[in-house]
């Protein structure tokens, strides 16, 4: 299972993310923190809750949720991202 959400603010020139809860499978379920190329960034794995990723430079970022089948866990929420303009 493979999926990519984007964020875009107008403007910025740094992005980031908060997490209200991440719960994915540790060292197999990955959430990737981009930026506009597709460079990863950030590598996020287990469980976690109210969690800030690294900022990303640009207007635009890229987060990518890579899981197995194996375990089915709680995924992840994101409730707010910050931005530098």
């Amino acid at each position: 299972f493979s999926e990519i959400y984007e964020i875009t603010h107008a403007n910025a020139r740094f992005l980031r993310v908060h997490f209200k809860k991440i719960g994915v499978e540790k060292n197999y379920d990955f959430i990737r923190i981009k930026d506009a190329s597709g460079v990863t960034l950030e590598d996020i794995t287990g469980e976690k809750e109210n969690y800030v990723s690294e900022y990303v430079e640009g207007s635009t970022m890229k987060i990518s949720f890579e899981a197995d089948s194996s375990v089915n866990g709680y995924g992840f929420a994101i409730d707010s991202y910050d931005y530098i303009e």
